[in-house]
C-alpha cells in the first residue's frame, strides 16, 4: 500500500458552485490525492473536480449528519498543483480534507453510522490486509479528539475541531477493525470510513455502503 507523505485539516473553502481547496502541500510526480469533502446541502453533488483530473470514489455522495459526504481520487499527479478546483451543481459551502499518497490508490469500501451523545466516534470496517483506512468523523460541537484506535492510527488534526479525522496508510493485518477515538465530551457524532488499497488491487472489489440518513447538525 501506498505510504501518506501529506495531509491537509478539513477547511471550509467557502461557499458557491465553483470552489477552491488549497492543498497546503504540493504533491510529487506520480503520487495520488484523496480530497474528502463534506457538501452544506443534502441535495448538492460534486460534478467535477479539476476539469475531471479527477475521479468519484465509489458509487456517489453520502448523506451523513446533514452532510453530503463525498470523495475523490486523483492518480498519478503531474505539474505540481497546490490547489484544487472543485466544481458543485448547486451553491452551498464545503469543508474538504486532503491526503496525499505517494503512488496510485483505489477505493474498495465505504461504510457510515450516525450516532447520538457518545465520547467516542467509531466505524466498523472490514479491511484487506496491508489497505489503508480514513475514518472521518462530524461532530455536533467542537472537540478536542485524542487516542486514536486501533493502535497505529494517527489522528489528522489537533485541538477544538468539529471534523476531523483518523487514518492509517497500512492496516496490518486486517479484519475487522472498530476505527474511532476519544473526544473530550459526549455528544452527537457522525461518521464515514474509507478502505484504499493500491491500484494494483486487493482489498474488496466492490464498493459496500450502509449508511443510516439522520439530520443531527446545525450547520
Amino acid at each position: 500500500m501506498p505510504n501518506i507523505v501529506n495531509t491537509s485539516n478539513w477547511e471550509d473553502v467557502g461557499f458557491n458552485t465553483n470552489l477552491t481547496k488549497p492543498y497546503g502541500f504540493t504533491p510529487g510526480t506520480g503520487s495520488s490525492v484523496l480530497l474528502c469533502l463534506a457538501l452544506g446541502d443534502t441535495a448538492a453533488r460534486v460534478t467535477s473536480i479539476d476539469a475531471g483530473g479527477y475521479t468519484r470514489y465509489g458509487s456517489g455522495a453520502l448523506a451523513v449528519g446533514g452532510y453530503q459526504m463525498e470523495f475523490w481520487i486523483r492518480n498519478n499527479v503531474t505539474g505540481s498543483p497546490t490547489t484544487a478546483a472543485i466544481i458543485l451543481d448547486t451553491s452551498t459551502f464545503a469543508l474538504v480534507a486532503a491526503f496525499n499518497f505517494d503512488d496510485d490508490i483505489t477505493g474498495d469500501e465505504i461504510t457510515s453510522v450516525n450516532v447520538a451523545n457518545s465520547s467516542t466516534p467509531t466505524v466498523n470496517i472490514t479491511a484487506a490486509s496491508g489497505s489503508a483506512v480514513i475514518m472521518s468523523f462530524v461532530s455536533a460541537f467542537a472537540r478536542t479528539s485524542s487516542s486514536p484506535i486501533p493502535s497505529g492510527f494517527a489522528l489528522l488534526a489537533a485541538g477544538s475541531q468539529n471534523h476531523n479525522s483518523v487514518y492509517d496508510a497500512d492496516v496490518g493485518a486486517g479484519g475487522s477493525l472498530t476505527v474511532g477515538c476519544t473526544m473530550d465530551g459526549s455528544n452527537s457524532w457522525d461518521a464515514v470510513a474509507l478502505e484504499l488499497t493500491g491500484a494494483g488491487g486487493g482489498g474488496t472489489s466492490i464498493p459496500v455502503v450502509s449508511a443510516g440518513l439522520r439530520q443531527l447538525m446545525n450547520n
